[in-house]
């Protein structure tokens, strides 16, 4: 059996199948092609995929996460202690603050540790 060339409007329907929920592996046996192929298809005509999607949980859990890490910091916690409380990498942890406009020297790189009976350097700023 000879290969058709797809079309632009094959395309078009490829991605809704992928858009409507099919998986690749689904989308990819409907057309003939491999899932690698679909997923070709989905980059090459900018359709997202939905690793790339977060859903409404993912969201959510997301902004838990920020909302832990930042209440941790505003207790004057170091990213490492909030790393290991929230069981993140430290660098998330400090990419979290960056994205949220915590300036880097209001986040103490792993090591320094507060010592006993001293407040944080920023405790009193806003």
């Amino acid at each position: 059996m000879a290969e058709r060339q797809l079309t632009s409007q094959d395309y078009i329907q490829i991605c809704q199948e992928y858009v409507d929920g099919y998986t690749l592996r689904k989308v990819g046996k409907n057309w003939g092609l491999s899932p690698q192929g679909v997923a070709w298809i989905l980059k090459k005509t900018g359709t997202p995929t939905r690793s790339a999607i977060p859903g409404p949980f993912t969201r959510l859990r997301q902004l838990e996460t920020e909302l832990k890490v930042l209440s941790a910091h505003g207790r004057g916690d170091t990213p490492q202690e909030i790393a290991e409380q929230t069981n993140l990498a430290i660098i998330s942890v400090r990419r979290m603050l960056r994205r949220h406009n915590v300036p880097p020297h209001l986040a103490p790189r792993t090591g320094w540790k507060k010592k006993k009976g001293e407040e944080s350097d920023h405790s009193n700023q806003v």
